[in-house]
């Protein structure tokens, strides 16, 4: 709620109500039948860019997944939106927020894991090369899950 307040605030400002009015036209022009494939094409796009605020896809565009070339358009939007809202400041002001949850679940989540890979006898150690994340988005609705799997890693 403390996020959503302060962009609203930052939507006070011309600049940023327009480029927040573009973003919510691109996301309109591109909804699918169902909201769980909207946000599946927004998390394919968000683990396949770089960090802010270039946003730089991390491969080529006939390599980025299909579901996530869809939106690609959304990124020189949400580069306009992520400048004049000040995001950063906005990132900084709540990351002490989104770390005592990532602390809160960590616990809980490796046990889950590892009484996961132990039930499946599965080794502990990973293979090099190989990753799997686990990203906590508090913004999003409650027990909505994504899982990606794109080359050697896993999200």
């Amino acid at each position: 709620m403390q996020v959503r307040a302060d962009l609203i605030r930052a939507s006070e400002s011309q600049q940023v109500a327009t480029a927040a009015d573009a973003m919510c036209r691109f996301y309109r022009e591109h909804q699918q039948p169902d909201a769980g494939h909207d946000l599946a094409s927004y998390v394919s796009l968000a683990l396949n860019v770089g960090n802010p605020p270039d946003f730089t896809p991390k491969w080529q565009e006939a390599d980025i997944p299909p579901d996530a070339a869809y939106v690609l358009g959304f990124l020189p939007l949400l580069k306009t939106y992520a400048s004049a809202a000040k995001l950063h400041s906005i990132w900084l002001k709540h990351q002490p927020q989104y770390d005592a949850l990532i602390e809160q679940y960590h616990a809980p989540v490796a046990k889950m894991i590892t009484a996961t890979d132990v039930y499946l006898r599965m080794p502990l150690a990973v293979d090099p090369g190989r990753s799997y994340t686990i990203y906590l988005e508090p913004m999003g609705a409650p027990g909505q899950v994504n899982s990606r799997n794109y080359r050697d890693q896993f999200y």
